[in-house]
């Protein structure tokens, strides 16, 4: 199994369920204790609200901000601005400084449970509803 880390999950409507469907090794509806349990992994991972603006673009102040890995990150994030921007690379396809915030000329694709994989295991922010 691909090992998943340094994830931040969020659900509006409450705690995040985590299932796993292979016949070998099933988990339903866990929270993420359980699934840290059940994956030997997301030792790192998070469950918070990440504090986005309705752009999708990380607010200060976020969960997100330099708790990530820059081992796997790629340089730049999803807007070309480089990355690190602080003590750490920030979760998620966003980097955050103050500096860029800028208006957005394109529409950012989100990640949501049941959207498949996320292309960047390490920076998935689940943000049902945008």
């Amino acid at each position: 199994m691909p090992v998943a880390e340094y994830n931040l999950y969020f659900r509006a409507t409450g705690p995040c369920a985590f299932t796993e469907a292979r016949p070998e090794a099933r988990q339903e509806r866990g929270d993420l204790a359980a699934w840290r349990v059940h994956t030997a992994a997301e030792q790192h991972s998070l469950e918070r609200d990440p504090r986005l603006d309705p752009t999708g673009q990380l607010h200060a102040g976020s969960p997100a901000i330099d708790a990530g890995s820059c081992g796997a990150a790629p340089s730049t994030d999803v807007d070309r601005d480089p990355r690190p921007l602080g003590a750490g690379c920030d979760l998620g396809a966003d980097e955050w400084g103050p500096r860029l915030r800028r208006p957005r000329r394109h529409p950012r694709s989100t990640f949501a449970p049941g959207n498949g994989p996320h292309p960047r295991p390490h920076a998935a922010a689940a943000t049902p509803g945008r």
